[in-house]
């Protein structure tokens, strides 16, 4: 067992104990509750979740693959410090593909827009009442806060990527997002403004209502490069969660 607290998971039938668990573990490293170099074994683990060894190695497999953990020989699986050099090229694969999903829009009318417009419009709102929930309550304990916020965040560009009209663009985005997605849950409320967050993406919106999509192109790629600038502010603040690339 872990001397740490992991978050229990009830599995259901629906999907694979393996991708179920993969997705916990996920969360678990991506939101902080799992430490950098916090070593991952197949027999706690499953052990902690009272499964086999078979499903905890696929998820483990998955991990490597997310950059979120490493597998050392005769050691063992260890979560992975963030690497800024690394992060550098997840903005670019991301930034360019949700770059060119907006892009696509070029073939669609403002008519075949509008289902696309409008669910953006509902996820731009819930944003908007979670800012207002975490303006009004600055010294609320910031853990669901950032969860709930952050599931918005990602269904925003969820429908910004479906502009590309397949779902293999955000498949894609969500695998190279793993570290850009732990860096904005440790950004959030020191490096990063959820406020500013939420009027990027209206600034976005806005565009896009308009199908000047060039504009709104521009500015989630800017958007997106962000994380960077956070990350390197951040790592000045706290080291602990990222890699000393000059020793590495």
């Amino acid at each position: 067992m872990y001397d740490f607290y992991l978050p229990i998971i009830k599995f259901n039938e629906e999907e694979s104990i393996a991708t179920q668990l993969y997705e916990h573990l996920r969360k678990c490293i991506i939101q902080g509750f799992i430490h950098p170099n916090t070593l991952l074994t197949e027999n706690n683990l499953s052990s902690s979740f009272n499964i086999s060894r078979q499903p905890v190695r696929q998820a483990l497999v998955n991990l490597v693959q997310d950059e979120l953990i490493e597998i050392k020989p005769q050691k063992g699986s260890f979560v992975k410090k963030v690497a800024i050099s690394d992060l550098k090229g997840c903005c670019f694969i991301r930034g360019s593909l949700e770059y060119n999903s907006l892009l696509m829009a070029e073939h669609l009318t403002l008519k075949e827009m509008k289902p696309i417009l409008g669910r953006l419009s509902n996820s731009l709102k819930k944003q908007k009442k979670l800012l207002e929930n975490y303006l009004a309550f600055p010294n609320q304990d910031m853990t669901s806060l950032r969860a709930y916020f952050f599931s918005a965040d990602e269904k925003f560009h969820y429908l910004l990527c479906s502009f590309s009209g397949t779902p293999l663009t955000w498949k894609m985005v969500n695998q190279v997002s793993a570290n850009l997605e732990r860096v904005n849950y440790l950004a959030f409320d020191k490096v990063l403004s959820p406020k500013t967050v939420v009027e990027e993406h209206e600034a976005i919106y806005k565009h896009l209502e308009k199908k000047e999509l060039k504009e709104a192109a521009d500015l989630l790629k800017q958007h997106i490069y962000k994380i960077v600038k956070n990350a390197i502010a951040l790592k000045e603040q706290d080291n602990f969660w990222f890699l000393d690339e000059k020793n590495a």
